[in-house]
């Protein structure tokens, strides 16, 4: 069994092979470099230059695993130019709706899988850029074939019709919990709370928000900022969404 983790920053993919005597010295897992389209530089987020987290999946069905990253914004794809034994992957590319637009949420956390059960790989991925509420949504980028998905669909939504998922910092894990057959969620999140209340603009800091900790000359108080968070309590939850 190996192990095998992104980085912060520089946002590498490290592979530490597993032996007998335990895991051995990390290895950055070489790639091409990335494959931008005209303009595309000007993109929030684009290079990504930080957090990269790996998920490894069969996408171009080959029989070798190929290399999705995810982060801040968006979405990247490393095909696995090599074999299943000598992995070798390819640029680090970003992928597209049928429309033409890339792949892109804030914060995603992500599982390629046929979740609508099609034969085709989706994409369901945590939301974050989500104007209709504070609070990040799930959604899936349902697979078009050729490569191409659909614009995100909500997978939540509230009793307003709204998409909702409370906390931050989602994690997904995809899996038949109650082993019905059917392909369940489960969302790991943190629950920020304050002086007992739940705390919503911890997850949207918006520049309102910001501007209560400006000293007199207008300058950030850093201060008065890590005290107001520190009168903060996060805790840790898990949702379990049952697939119908």
């Amino acid at each position: 069994m190996d192990l095998v983790s992104g980085k912060y920053y520089p946002n590498h993919i490290t592979w530490f092979e597993g032996s007998s005597k335990g895991f051995k010295k990390g290895v950055i897992i070489e790639e091409g470099p990335l494959k931008l389209k005209e303009g595309q530089e000007k993109l929030k987020g684009v290079p990504p230059q930080y957090k990269a987290t790996p998920h490894f999946v069969d996408f171009d069905n080959d029989g070798d695993l190929d290399l999705f990253t995810y982060g801040f914004d968006h979405i990247w794809f490393n095909r696995n130019v090599g074999t299943k034994e000598n992995f070798k992957f390819g640029n680090r590319e970003l992928l597209y709706t049928t429309e033409g637009e890339p792949l892109k949420t804030t914060h995603p956390t992500i599982v390629v899988m046929d979740w609508d059960n099609d034969g085709v790989l989706d994409i369901v991925s945590t939301d974050g850029n989500n104007p209709d509420s504070k609070d990040v949504g799930l959604c899936y980028f349902k697979g078009m074939g050729n490569e191409k998905f659909a614009a995100p669909v909500a997978i939540v939504k509230n009793k307003k019709g709204k998409k909702y998922v409370p906390g931050r910092a989602h994690w997904i894990c995809a899996t038949d919990w109650n082993n019905d057959g059917k392909t369940d969620l489960l969302v790991g999140a943190s629950i920020a709370y304050r002086e007992g209340e739940y705390f919503k603009d911890y997850n949207n800091l918006k520049k309102d928000f910001l501007a209560q900790f400006k000293d007199e000359n207008g300058k950030r108080d850093s201060r008065a900022m890590m005290k107001f968070f520190k009168s903060m309590k996060n805790y840790g939850h898990i949702y379990l969404l049952l697939g119908k």
